[in-house]
């Protein structure tokens, strides 16, 4: 999938990053590993939330972000994200 983005901080201690999610771009579940905290400055993000279960993945929750919304995830997040509009 198209994903456009970069650095806007590194340290030992922080990272930012900037992503523009293409138009409609589905990204698989995934988790990071680590903490995270998405803040939306223009557009949609929705996030589904997952846990594992019998080997394999069940949908535990979801949230849609909208402009100003941040959302926080814990280090064993698995989570998958969804651009439902038609811009970037």
């Amino acid at each position: 999938p198209e994903r456009l983005g970069h650095t806007l901080h590194r340290s030992g201690e922080l990272t930012v990053l900037n992503v523009v999610w293409a138009p409609l771009m589905v990204l698989l579940p995934h988790n990071h590993t680590m903490w995270a905290s998405i803040a939306i400055y223009s557009g949609r993000e929705d996030n589904m939330m997952w846990q594992r279960q019998d080997g394999g993945l069940k949908a535990k929750g979801a949230a849609a972000l909208k402009e100003k919304d941040v959302f926080g995830l814990g280090s064993d997040a698995i989570h998958s994200v969804i651009n439902p509009i038609r811009r970037l």
